[in-house]
């Protein structure tokens, strides 16, 4: 994933009009995306079912944001085509601020492409979903290919919709040197990081770098709020939804976060305050600080910047439970097939071939698919393999409500610029999340 300076939106049903309309303005809202799939050697025999004889030449119609010209879609498709020379795949591309304006008018004239790619989340696949227009895909034999994480953001009501290709993890960047040097070890638990964190300020090193003059501010929680929280309780949103659970629970994680900074930082919160996007990573690259939090588009950022950077990447637990490690993960695309296709035979060959290592075309990407070989060494090491075992939690800001992430933002202002208690501000997020279901009920 590119540079994502806009932040993190992080994805969230009115009548059927009304829905797409609202749609057409979310095309662009899920940052979370990287390049669709990408090869692996590895036999995927297992992995796809045994495509019927099809001697007649079918062609389907594929729908997306992606530029015709993708190299890493092209290399997909032709991937594809090569082990079904009998299905043809005619791409049709729009802008990504004007995606979902183009397909609602495919869906609502009954002329929908018959695969398509959806943002997950509350904004666009979830109405999506609940309105009928993608096929129910439960039961699909390849299911079990995904990692169980992903494949919660194309499934709604214990109903699969599609398969997601491609995803970003949030952790701990380190210096490798940095730690080399000192005798450090990547932490399993809070108390590990904690120890480490102390040893560097002995020995004269910032352990962290924050960038609170820049949108990364946010994205501590990510990972804290995962560990401390969702790793325990991944119904917590309906929960809070229905009464049952709080936001004063993520009170704690917000703690560690003010913690890290007050304690671990280089020139404390007043520093962080003038620290954005790049000069966070180029503290960490001239080791100036040991570690940052941030998601896997940041590597390529790093690699720009410091093509010979030894970086490495960790889930951070912020507890000292073995059942705290987890990672974040954000899908960034799911491909879906249209409910009234007439081809849905061939459209699922083409979703189930999605599932396979020959679909990962692009080594760079972070795969869905499990037991991936040549993913990029800084995730494999560490987050990969959580994510293969199912030991991740959502991007925390996927389920909430249309309007909730501004009430966050303005919120976390409030906690490191005015430096209050995070229980003091967090105290009307429960309010904020009820008032923003229910406009949201209130607009169906």
């Amino acid at each position: 994933m590119s540079k994502k300076q806009n932040g993190l939106k992080m994805a969230t049903v009115l009548s059927l009009a009304l829905m797409l309309t609202v749609l057409s303005g979310c095309g662009g809202a899920n940052k979370n995306a990287a390049p669709d799939s990408s090869a692996s050697n590895t036999d995927s025999a297992s992995h796809e079912s045994t495509q019927p004889s099809q001697e007649k030449e079918v062609t389907l119609q594929l729908m997306g944001w992606r530029n015709s010209d993708d190299q890493g879609l092209q290399a997909l498709l032709e991937a594809f085509q090569a082990k079904h020379p009998t299905i043809k795949i005619q791409y049709t591309n729009a802008s990504t601020d004007n995606y979902t304006t183009a397909l609602k008018t495919k869906l609502l004239t009954n002329d929908g492409p018959d695969v398509f790619m959806v943002h997950p989340g509350g904004a666009e696949f979830v109405p999506l979903a609940q309105s009928g227009f993608m096929e129910d895909l439960s039961g699909s034999e390849w299911i079990g290919n995904i990692q169980e994480g992903a494949m919660k953001a194309a499934t709604l009501d214990n109903k699969v919709y599609g398969i997601p290709v491609d995803q970003n993890l949030i952790g701990m960047f380190y210096n490798k040197k940095i730690f080399s040097d000192n005798g450090l070890t990547v932490p399993t638990t809070w108390s590990d990081l904690i120890a480490i964190a102390d040893k560097l300020k002995a020995n004269g090193i910032a352990p962290f770098s924050f960038a609170l003059g820049d949108w990364p501010k946010g994205l501590p929680p990510y990972s804290l709020v995962a560990s401390t929280v969702l790793a325990n309780h991944p119904n917590w949103y309906q929960d809070r939804t229905a009464g049952k659970t709080s936001f004063m629970d993520w009170a704690p994680a917000y703690e560690k976060y003010q913690q890290l900074l007050e304690n671990y930082t280089l020139d404390g919160v007043k520093g962080a305050m003038g620290v954005k996007f790049d000069s966070n990573l180029q503290l960490m690259i001239d080791g100036k600080a040991a570690m940052l939090i941030e998601g896997t588009w940041a590597y390529a950022n790093i690699m720009q910047m410091a093509p010979s950077a030894d970086v490495g990447l960790f889930a951070v637990n912020a507890t000292d439970e073995p059942a705290g490690l987890v990672t974040p993960q954000g899908v960034g695309t799911v491909y879906a097939v249209y409910a009234k296709s007439d081809k849905k035979e061939a459209a699922e060959q083409f979703i189930a071939f999605l599932s396979t290592p020959e679909s990962y075309v692009d080594p760079t990407a972070i795969p869905v698919i499990k037991g991936i070989t040549d993913a990029p060494a800084f995730v494999k090491e560490n987050m990969l393999t959580l994510a293969d075992q199912g030991k991740s939690a959502p991007f925390i800001d996927v389920p909430y409500p249309p309007g909730f992430a501004d009430k966050i933002n303005d919120s976390l202002e409030r906690i490191f610029a005015l430096n209050k208690k995070p229980e003091e501000v967090m105290k009307d997020w429960d309010k904020y999340w009820d008032d923003a279901i229910q406009k949201q009920a209130n607009s169906k």
